[in-house]
């Protein structure tokens, strides 16, 4: 077929119509130009029979080129895909099989005491029971040789916009103080894209709504602490507001406002202390003095209220212990 087509153009009649423009075919194919070669005059029919027989067989040569290329492609497409597959969709193997909750039974999980006239609740974090989870697995440290309870994302939520979350039952707040310790690490068994991007990230959730569609949130970026990366260093703690302001839109609208360098690092128990008064946040860390983070708009609004939370983000061992919640109303 192509040998006819070739042959039609290559007729006396249509030969004025061909321009060759590649040195390759000017000296495989008669032409005479070391550049390329244009015939405007047309050629015997004896001389048009062997310049197509020429080209037939480079386009032979081409389409088995063609074909060598399109298979490698296609090879090199499934073992990226494979890849791609492996990275996103391998299991995480988490430490803890299943949630460990036992809310239905009737456990003292936390005490109720009264300090300066303030309410104020204690909850060890020493079991699972009052811990209610959203899109995440959690468990009792003790079973892991670790202190406190320990909250992971369930394989799941990985890829959604789910909050990842355990819901501390009882601990309705709006303003106050909350104090607890919590220690977050990337998962040595996270699937490699997500230690990519993990940064051990961990913290608390407050004015958490009874259905979570919205909560306000202070976390730790633990791996960001100890980084001799100066841009790195500075996002170590952040505030986002769930579900219209997260981290990538301040960034975009307000850099640097909401994050803050922080002393932290991973795979360490870190104090975090978090003032919370209307409008205002401040957030404090292992005991210092001044607040590393001061947020002085809470998206929420100054009425918000609701439950604490202790969250987790991807590709993170987070665990939890000695909460202490303060309420001033």
């Amino acid at each position: 077929m192509v040998a006819g087509v070739c042959a039609k153009l290559i007729n006396p009649e249509w030969f004025n119509l061909i321009k060759l423009t590649t040195t390759r075919f000017t000296k495989k194919c008669g032409g005479q130009d070391d550049v390329g070669v244009q015939w405007v005059q047309p050629l015997p029919v004896a001389t048009a029979k062997p310049v197509a027989l020429c080209f037939q067989h480079h386009y032979k040569k081409m389409n088995i080129m063609i074909k060598k290329i399109v298979t490698t492609l296609v090879l090199v497409g499934i073992l990226l895909l494979g890849i791609v597959v492996m990275f996103l969709y391998e299991n995480d193997k988490v430490d803890v099989k299943k949630s460990e909750t036992k809310s239905g039974e009737v456990v003292n999980y936390f005490t109720e005491t009264v300090e300066d006239g303030n309410t104020v609740l204690t909850y060890p974090l020493d079991t699972t029971h009052g811990l209610q989870p959203n899109e995440v697995i959690i468990g009792e440290g003790a079973s892991l040789e670790e202190d406190g309870v320990f909250v992971k994302m369930s394989s799941q939520s990985f890829g959604s916009n789910d909050p990842t979350l355990a819901i501390v039952e009882g601990s309705d707040f709006h303003n106050g103080i909350i104090e607890v310790e919590m220690n977050g690490s990337v998962s040595q068994k996270a699937s490699l894209i997500k230690k990519i991007f993990a940064r051990g990230f961990i913290g608390i959730s407050f004015r958490t709504k009874e259905d979570i569609s919205t909560f306000e949130s202070l976390y730790l970026r633990p791996t960001n602490g100890p980084t001799d990366d100066q841009t790195r260093k500075n996002h170590a703690v952040q505030y986002v507001s769930y579900p219209d302001w997260e981290f990538s839109r301040f960034r975009e609208e307000a850099p640097e406002q909401y994050e803050a360098a922080a002393p932290i690092a991973p795979g360490e128990w870190q104090k975090v202390r978090v003032e919370v008064e209307d409008e205002v946040a401040k957030l404090y860390v292992n005991d210092g003095i001044d607040p590393v983070l001061v947020v002085n708009d809470l998206k929420l609004g100054p009425n918000a209220s609701g439950k604490i939370g202790l969250w987790v983000g991807q590709g993170t061992n987070g665990f939890f212990r000695n909460l202490k919640i303060t309420k001033f109303d």
